[in-house]
């Protein structure tokens, strides 16, 4: 089954004791509507906080990405306030129920990518030093620094699989030539034979 997701988001300007105190400059209210492949209304959600970064296969999770807040130079904050640890993934119910939530553990998050039963994510760290992480919503939690194993570097991962394996391909000429996954949990990188 296809879903087809609409999202309206709505920002606003917050005031500035509202930035200063939070670090958010702008606060951001997205209605989030799951239509299936008739265009049917399967769920909506109202005033999520972030942006739809994906949708599990069924439609009935929702992988929401809140990144960094802007580090203009003329917006005050506290000093309490770490901005690269305010960026966010989290996963969602169709009905708003909030089943996992992680911020940035160091300088943001970057590329977020959603398993297909919307139970794995993979997100890369927002610069250096680079790494992945991969979330379950059980509790697992990887961190894997940039490496290259057989000539593909971690960081340029393609999506993650219902396992929580992080997905990859290796191109020649614009084509697809090996697929591979690799597996947080014990470090090891197989490649997929297509038979």
């Amino acid at each position: 089954m296809k879903v087809i997701v609409v999202s309206e988001i709505t920002e606003s300007k917050n005031d500035y004791e509202t930035t200063y105190n939070t670090g958010w400059d702008y606060k951001t209210k997205n209605d989030v509507i799951i239509l299936d492949d008739d265009g049917v209304v399967k769920s909506e959600i109202k005033g999520l906080e972030c942006e739809v970064a994906g949708v599990s296969e069924d439609g009935e999770k929702i992988l929401c990405f809140r990144g960094n807040p802007d580090d203009a130079d003329d917006v005050s904050r506290s000093s309490d306030i770490d901005l690269g640890k305010m960026a966010n993934v989290s996963i969602y119910t169709n009905d708003g129920k909030l089943l996992f939530s992680k911020n940035s553990p160091g300088n943001g998050f970057l590329d977020p990518r959603l398993s297909a039963n919307g139970e794995w994510i993979v997100v890369k760290s927002y610069g250096a030093p680079f790494e992945i992480y991969a979330y379950g919503i059980n509790g697992e939690e990887y961190l894997i620094p940039d490496t290259k194993v057989d000539d593909i570097s971690i960081w340029s991962y393609i999506g993650i699989n219902n396992e929580g394996q992080i997905k990859y391909e290796k191109l020649k000429n614009g084509n697809v030539v090996a697929s591979f996954v690799f597996d947080p949990s014990n470090n090891i990188m197989t490649r997929i034979i297509e038979e």
